[in-house]
């Protein structure tokens, strides 16, 4: 296990655990959901990735009553889809009322994932290492705050359009955050 959070996922009253967890070997990587039922846990949803997890937080972003989930992950399978040399550093959103399958480049044998946006950052040199919710553009919506190891940050919407950019002091802004696969 890596990190666990408790919450009540769909404000229904029900209390879950939302765990990460991840192999010994990097590869490959969970989210698990687990809900109190007559005293005793039952796993209700998975989430596959095929790299680490690292950090996990959960946060009604859009208002609506239902959390929503924010990791950050290295994926593994994505060296040989976009012909780089390091696992890629990614975070993900998916909604409390949509857990299941595997994340890009759907290698493994479960489903394609129910993300609701997969980013990634494009460098090497730079780790997620943040996360955080605020309103930046005064619509009355939170937006997910993404803090790159470089000082860099990126604004991101609920539909996973960057809505801005911050810049700490040793931010060169050569890190580009792409939405994978791309959208339609």
């Amino acid at each position: 296990m890596v990190a666990f959070e408790v919450s009540d996922l769909k404000d229904d009253g029900s209390i879950e655990i939302v765990v990460i967890s991840r192999d010994a070997y990097w590869f490959a990587a969970r989210l698990t959901v687990l809900r109190l039922e007559n005293r005793a846990f039952r796993e209700v949803a998975t989430y596959w990735n095929p790299g680490y997890f690292y950090l996990l937080q959960i946060h009604d972003v859009n208002g609506d009553g239902i959390q929503e989930i924010v990791c950050t992950v290295r994926n593994n399978d994505l060296r040989t889809v976009l012909s780089v040399e390091y696992d890629v550093p990614c975070a993900l959103m998916l909604t409390a009322s949509s857990i299941s399958g595997q994340a890009y480049p759907w290698f493994g044998v479960a489903t394609h994932g129910s993300e609701v946006w997969y980013l990634c950052a494009m460098s090497s040199e730079v780790t997620i290492n943040g996360i955080d919710f605020e309103d930046i553009n005064g619509d009355g919506t939170e937006d997910i705050h993404l803090m790159l190891s470089d000082t860099c940050s990126y604004y991101v919407g609920y539909d996973g359009e960057i809505i801005g950019r911050g810049a700490g002091s040793g931010c060169r802004n050569a890190t580009e955050l792409k939405v994978i696969p791309p959208l339609d």
